[in-house]
């Protein structure tokens, strides 16, 4: 990552502020997307026994 004022690269994701300008660096996590769950059936024909 780097930092968005200066563009330095940050040495660590928990910095609170750039080495290289000492802006403050606030960290917001975002949450993944809900993965859609895909659902398959296999439907098997029965059969019957003489």
């Amino acid at each position: 990552m780097n930092c968005p004022n200066c563009g330095a690269k940050l040495t660590s994701m928990n910095q609170k502020y750039c080495e290289f300008c000492g802006v403050e660096l606030e960290v917001i996590e975002s949450k993944p997307m809900e993965q859609e769950t895909k659902k398959t059936f296999t439907i098997f024909s029965k059969r019957r026994c003489c």
